[in-house]
Parts: structure tokens; C-alpha cells; sequence
């Protein structure tokens, strides 16, 4: 049997669960309303930092954090696409689109809520559209995700010669 490959560091296994949390408070606190609105600021300030954190840790993290090894050139994810190749350690290249989507429409989101305020919310939807995107796109992220963990995953996840077998399975358990 052999050793787990631990891919994802602590720093980006932390900073997906607060990012998590606090997309979720800031939706709750929304939905609130009244005094809580400012407790929605603050989340979107932490998603804010987040994000900023993860751009940073993308250039100066460990290996599988950096944008540079998991961003697909096109031919990679051509190949993938075929089923020449398997995604590799980590995201496969569909992941890592996906995860840089969702970086970019919680970036948006966290700055149009800076200048927001109540009038510009009652004319500008451009808050409303990405909370909506957030709230439609987050679920199907998660539970892309969660496939990786299920016992039967080699089973749904594309399959090609190079795949790792069950006794070499990707440690990506989030704790």
C-alpha cells in the first residue's frame, strides 16, 4: 500500500473553508437584513482578502498551489478532453477552470459590494447578478468536488491508462 499525496497545503485547505464560510454568512446576513447588513460587509471583506490571499499564494505557494501548474494550456485540456491524458495530482483541467471562474466571480462580487450602498442596489443589479451566479455556480463547484472523495469516484471520473489506481488514490480529504 502506499503513502497518500497530500496535494493541497494547509494554507489553501484553510483558505477554501474560510472563503466557504464566508460566502455563506454573507449570504445568511443578507438575507437578514436590518443590522446584520454590516455583518455582510465584513463577509464580503474577508472574501475579498481571501481572494487576494489566494492570488498571492498562486504565485508564491507550494507547487500544487501555483496558478503555473494547474491553469491548462490548451492542448492540455484538448488532450483531456479526449481522454488522451488524466488530469494529474490535484484539479484535472476542467477543475481548474472551474476553480478560476469562481475565483473571478467572487473577486466581482466582493468589488461591486465596496461601492455599494442601498441606492446603488435598488439601480444597479450588477450585485444581484453575481450573487445569483454565486449561489447557482458554488453548489455545482462543491459537489464536482466532493466526487474525488467518494469511494466509487475512479468509476465517474474520466478514465485513461495513466490513472491512478485506488492504492495510490489522491489524498484530498479536506481535513
Amino acid at each position: 500500500m502506499s503513502t497518500p499525496v497530500r496535494v493541497w497545503d494547509l494554507p489553501t485547505r484553510l483558505f477554501h473553508w474560510a472563503l466557504a464560510i464566508s460566502i455563506v454568512l454573507g449570504i445568511v446576513f443578507v438575507k437578514i437584513g436590518g443590522n446584520a447588513i454590516q455583518w455582510h460587509a465584513y463577509c464580503g471583506y474577508a472574501a475579498l482578502a481571501l481572494i487576494l490571499f489566494r492570488l498571492i499564494w498562486g504565485f508564491v505557494g507550494s507547487w500544487h498551489a501555483r496558478f503555473a501548474n494547474f491553469i491548462p494550456s490548451p492542448s492540455r485540456l484538448i488532450t483531456f478532453l479526449r481522454g488522451e491524458t488524466d488530469g494529474g495530482l490535484g484539479h484535472n483541467p476542467l477543475g481548474a477552470l472551474s476553480v478560476i471562474a469562481l475565483l473571478a466571480v467572487v473577486l466581482i462580487q466582493a468589488l461591486t459590494g465596496l461601492f455599494a450602498d442601498d441606492d446603488i442596489f435598488f439601480r444597479d443589479r450588477s450585485q444581484n447578478t453575481y450573487q445569483t451566479v454565486l449561489l447557482r455556480y458554488s453548489p455545482v463547484f462543491t459537489a464536482s468536488i466532493n466526487t474525488y472523495s467518494l469511494p466509487w469516484s475512479d468509476c465517474i471520473l474520466p478514465q485513461s491508462p495513466t490513472t491512478i489506481s485506488l492504492n495510490e488514490k489522491i489524498w484530498l480529504d479536506p481535513w
